[in-house]
């Protein structure tokens, strides 16, 4: 969500802000307003990734890059219900 906000809010006026800044600042709107001490995975993939593409992220340094899915791919998506909720975890 806060991703999709400054997505629109940069887009709107115009802002000379980077795409990795966007999910910075996404990433400490979670931390600072509802206190989740997140890492900044989620945020860079909303921001940065797309249905083309395998986003390879290294969150230490930020370098990232686009690599187009190999002819053929597919992706699977398995629910494992387990739930998961970072606020109250050890990652908090």
């Amino acid at each position: 969500m806060e991703v999709a906000t400054l997505r629109g809010i940069h887009q709107l006026l115009d802002l000379p802000i980077e795409d990795v800044e966007i999910a910075q600042l996404a990433q400490q709107a979670e931390i600072h307003y509802p206190g989740v001490q997140c890492g900044i995975m989620d945020q860079m993939a909303a921001n940065l990734g797309d249905a083309k593409h395998i986003l390879f992220l290294d969150t230490r340094r930020l370098e990232r890059q686009l690599v187009p899915f190999p002819p053929g791919a597919e992706i699977v998506v398995i629910d494992s219900c387990v739930p998961r909720t970072l606020a109250s975890s050890g990652y908090n």
